[in-house]
C-alpha cells in the first residue's frame, strides 16, 4: 500500500504541510501495521473482505488496510467514530486545563521556569 499523507481536511497532500507538527505526532502507531487475526466471526468476515479488495502481496491484512477500506466503503462510520473521539479528547483537554489552572491558583503546583540566558545585546548600556 502506498504511503499517503493526509491533511486535516481529509485531502491528500504531496507537499510537506505537516512539517510544523512535532515529530512524535507524525509517527505511525505500531497497531496500524499489525496483522489482524481472525478471532471471531466479524473479524473473519472483515479480514476476508478487505483481503479480497486490496489483495495484499503477503496475504496479511493490517489495521491500516481495514481503515483504508472502511474510509472508501463506509466513510460515515469512520466519521462518527472520529467525531466522537475528537469531542471526548477536546472535553478532556479542557478539563485538564481547568484542573491545572485550579492547582496553580491554589498554590498546590508551581511552575519552575528556567532563566533565559541574556546576551550582550540584551543588556542596557547607560
Amino acid at each position: 500500500m502506498a504511503e499517503i499523507t493526509w491533511l486535516t481536511n481529509g485531502m491528500a497532500d504531496s507537499s510537506d504541510a505537516q512539517a510544523e507538527l512535532p515529530a512524535d505526532a507524525l509517527e505511525k502507531s505500531p497497531v496500524m501495521t499489525e496483522t489482524i487475526e481472525k478471532e471471531n466471526p466479524m473479524k473473519e468476515w472483515l479480514v476476508e473482505y478487505v483481503g479480497n479488495i486490496l489483495n495484499p502481496v503477503d496475504g496479511n491484512v493490517t489495521t491500516e488496510m481495514i481503515i483504508h477500506a472502511m474510509s472508501i466503503e463506509f466513510p460515515e462510520f469512520l466519521l462518527a467514530l472520529a467525531e466522537e473521539n475528537w469531542m471526548r479528547g477536546y472535553a478532556q483537554a479542557l478539563h485538564d486545563a481547568e484542573k491545572g489552572l485550579d492547582l496553580l491558583n491554589s498554590g498546590t503546583v508551581e511552575i519552575d521556569l528556567p532563566e533565559t540566558p541574556t546576551t550582550e545585546n540584551d543588556t542596557e548600556t547607560e
